[in-house]
């Protein structure tokens, strides 16, 4: 599922049952449209290709080719299509518009892929103009396709940043020459407005929110509209939705071979180069991330995972989210998919299904000192409908929260931390998506926002410390911890006034390092952060003086705080 800003600046209005029925009849699937991409040069600035979500190779083959093009089948069975009377062929037609809008070089003919899809004008539609071009039949070798049409857009245009809306139009060849209009997210209208205030959309990353200062992806395999929408309120809530970029996984259910890795071609210089913390959900589904094995997926997730945490040299990490993602990591026999468990998440799989033990919506206990502060219910909806995994903690990872008594070994999440200098890689894995995540009490604030704060805070990057206010302070500054002296946890809260790299570290009287806190760039803003009086192995350190200190910038301050126990 996708966001889409333009609904706003598109005032309509219609009735589905006043609407004249629709000649032209649509057969659209997820997978044959545009994915997200990268440039495909691995750099940050290159050209990005406006290629389909499917691979078109045969599954034998080891290989990734995403089609060229986008494709839909549309026909009217009682009148036929009509055709165009300037340019020739069948009248079906895709609209586009490129965001940022102030962008000219990205309008017009300048769009297509060739001349096989020609342009057919522009048309304001709710103060933006769109442009119109004529898709052409589809030929895969044996001549036209009947019914079968495709529209490829200029492979050497979009560049990161960009995000290219679009929506499909045919006319019939009856007597009033009916149109209509067709976006996955509206299925067949006939008001050309609903369709642009609607429209699909893929997005050439890195984009806005790393553009805007953040350092996070969002990536929705989750192939469900109440996960994306519940991502998006929890990242509203949060303040950082404008900094977060997402990556949407077309078609996950299918298998597209349109996984994260499959379109990321230099990690290094265009992923880790913008992004330090990947927030994975792949809610109910069954296909989750792909191991390179070709069942059912042929591009590695995990080997791109692990590349990405090795890189790494601020904190941050990878959280992973869905019903089945620890029980198919736990199946998958690849070597990468071995490797991710055995250096950055061990754990040990207890069952796929958690309802016999623990009913359709467990409590999900936070154990105290660790990551979270606050128990939160896990909704299952019924038995049959969602079986969250249940894990236990083995080797250097530790449990976070349970489904059922704290201090179980029924884990619903389960953390683990690879220090490497000041850098602290983490990985965490939960056994359900966050649209799982409900309220269990009416105190105003939502849990769901709480437990992503909360989590993801404890992985030490830098967006979401921003709890106290957003937007420059006056000035740089470091308060005085809270409660003080403390057990088991205490708060400090500083403030930035510029976009600058930020450590905040704790020391014992000796001088020695306790803890990295913070080592990441952050924009300027008001933060907040948790120390849980351990150090950096996990392990609870004794009952004394201890030393906070920031530097963000040129600034830099350092204070005292007690630990009594």
């Amino acid at each position: 599922m996708r966001l889409y800003p333009l609904i706003s600046a598109i005032a309509f209005a219609f009735s589905l049952a006043s609407a004249h029925a629709a000649a032209p009849v649509w057969t659209v699937r997820d997978v044959d449209q545009f994915q997200d991409n990268f440039a495909s040069d691995g750099t940050l600035t290159g050209f990005v290709r406006a290629d389909m979500a499917n691979d078109i190779l045969p599954d034998s083959s080891p290989g990734i080719l995403p089609g060229d093009s986008s494709v839909v089948v549309v026909a009217d069975p009682i009148s036929g299509l009509a055709t165009d009377g300037v340019l020739g062929g069948k009248a079906v037609y895709c609209y586009v518009l490129v965001q940022p809008f102030a962008q000219p070089s990205k309008t017009g003919a300048a769009l297509s892929g060739g001349s096989r899809w020609p342009f057919a004008g522009t048309e304001s539609i709710g103060g933006h103009t769109w442009t119109k071009l004529r898709l052409d039949q589809s030929d895969v070798g044996g001549g036209p396709v009947p019914d079968n049409f495709c529209i490829d857009l200029n492979d050497n245009l979009f560049t990161p940043g960009d995000t290219i809306f679009f929506f499909y139009a045919a006319k019939s060849a009856d007597g009033p020459g009916t149109t209509n209009y067709f976006s996955l997210e509206t299925g067949t209208v006939s008001d050309i407005n609903l369709a642009a205030a609607l429209p699909m959309e893929f997005t050439c990353l890195p984009a806005g929110g790393f553009n805007r200062g953040g350092s996070l992806l969002y990536v929705d395999a989750a192939d469900d509209a109440e996960s994306q929408i519940c991502w998006n309120m929890a990242m509203q809530n949060l303040g950082v939705l404008d900094k977060t970029d997402r990556y949407d996984v077309r078609g996950s259910a299918g298998g597209a071979d349109n996984s994260l890795a499959s379109r990321v071609v230099n990690v290094a210089g265009q992923f880790n180069a913008a992004y330090t913390l990947i927030w994975w959900d792949c809610g109910s589904q069954s296909i989750t991330l792909a191991d390179g094995s070709g069942s059912p997926l042929k591009s590695d997730d995990y080997a791109f995972l692990i590349t990405f945490l090795g890189n790494l040299t601020l904190n941050g990490g990878v959280l992973l989210f869905g019903d089945d993602v620890a029980e198919r990591l736990n199946a998958s026999t690849a070597q990468s998919a071995f490797d991710f468990r055995q250096t950055y998440l061990p754990y040990v799989f207890v069952s796929g299904n958690h309802a016999p033990l623990f009913g359709a919506a467990p409590t999900g206990v936070h154990w105290p000192g660790r990551a979270f502060l606050d128990d939160v219910m896990i909704y299952g909806g019924a038995p049959d409908y969602n079986d969250f995994d249940v894990l236990k903690a083995t080797g250097t990872s530790r449990v976070e929260m349970t489904y059922g008594p704290a201090g179980s070994a029924n884990g619903a999440v389960v953390t683990n931390r690879v220090v490497v200098g000041p850098s602290n890689k983490t990985s965490i894995l939960f056994g359900f998506g966050l649209a799982s995540v409900r309220e269990n009490d009416l105190d105003g604030i939502p849990d769901r926002a709480l437990f992503l704060k909360n989590i993801t805070r404890y992985t030490g990057d830098g967006p979401l410390g921003v709890v106290v206010g957003v937007g420059p302070a006056s000035r740089s500054s470091l308060q005085q911890n809270h409660p003080n002296p403390f057990n088991p946890q205490t708060s400090i809260e500083y403030a930035t006034i510029e976009r600058t790299h930020v450590t905040l570290a704790i020391y014992n009287v000796s001088g020695e390092l306790i803890r990295t806190l913070k080592n990441t760039v952050e924009v300027a803003g008001a933060y907040q952060v948790f120390w849980d009086g351990r150090d950096q192995t996990g392990k609870q350190v004794a009952s004394g003086v201890y030393f906070y200190k920031l530097n963000a910038g040129s600034f830099t301050q350092t204070k005292k705080m007690v630990l009594l126990k």
